[in-house]
């Protein structure tokens, strides 16, 4: 879709800028323009062009040459072709909202938004599609899904939120797959990227208590830290997860977390007598 948007918008800037004309301009209207150094626009010369289309093609042919944006108001069926030469030729989006025609107007602050890599401008798109094919190549090009969140129209927002830029993302476009099916493969699926990020934040996503419980140990020995396991639902749980991160760190300090007096000597046991 970016090469599409991509090549229909040089199109239209290449024919605004280098637009066929059927009218040869007057050898006088040439070396006029050429030889004053300060650009001085002589006025008769297309102003006394019977024909609408003819005039306006001999004002273009001096705005592409001056930049002059007045000479937009002498325009009369091509002013927002004179507000696209403006636009590019000066490097400056604002000619873009003087646009009457709404596609011209979003296709020229959609290719400003990719040129500067300011997305922003997309808001300024006032047709649904390319506002939202804007926002689409701004999450691409950024690897920031938060765009995704200003598109509107669903298959386009779909897509989006579908995008992935790292493992990570594709491990969680796969695990929100899985919920779609039920039963325990989410659960061990959230339960890895919990693993993998070392968050246990990821746990929440997992439905079955004891595989949340599981989750959370899996975190534990993953970055070594025994708090973590007094997120356990059951005590049991617990207290198998304070014994287990003691053993990974040869350390006893977590088994003063156990539940009861008995299993805190039952652990600092297993910690010490580990082969």
């Amino acid at each position: 879709m970016k090469t599409i948007v991509l090549f229909v918008t040089f199109i239209l800037i290449s024919f605004t800028l280098f637009g066929c004309t059927t009218q040869t301009p007057d050898s006088n209207l040439s070396t006029n323009i050429n030889s004053n150094t300060n650009l001085q626009v002589p006025s008769n010369d297309c102003d006394s062009i019977d024909t609408t289309n003819s005039r306006d093609e001999c004002w273009m042919d001096i705005v592409r040459t001056t930049l002059d944006d007045s000479l937009c108001n002498k325009i009369t069926n091509m002013k927002d072709d004179c507000y696209d030469v403006l636009a590019f030729g000066k490097d400056d989006y604002q000619y873009c909202g003087m646009m009457k025609s709404e596609d011209h107007k979003s296709l020229c602050y959609f290719a400003f938004a990719e040129s500067e890599n300011n997305y922003s401008l997309c808001a300024n798109a006032t047709v649904e599609n390319i506002r939202d094919e804007c926002y689409y190549e701004g999450a691409i090009n950024n690897e920031n899904k938060s765009y995704c969140a200003n598109i509107t129209t669903p298959l386009t927002k779909n897509n989006c939120d579908a995008l992935t830029f790292n493992d990570l993302d594709a491990t969680i476009a796969q695990c929100e797959m899985m919920e779609t099916y039920g039963g325990s493969a989410p659960d061990i699926c959230w339960t890895e990227v919990a693993r993998l990020e070392g968050e246990i934040s990821y746990c929440d996503n997992v439905k079955i208590a004891q595989y949340k419980d599981v989750c959370f140990m899996t975190v534990a020995l993953e970055i070594k830290d025994y708090t973590i396991c007094a997120n356990s639902i059951d005590t049991t749980s617990k207290d198998i997860c304070y014994q287990q991160v003691g053993i990974a760190t040869d350390d006893t300090t977590p088994c003063a977390s156990t539940s009861t007096p008995e299993i805190q000597s039952l652990c600092e046991f297993s910690i010490s007598n580990k082969q």
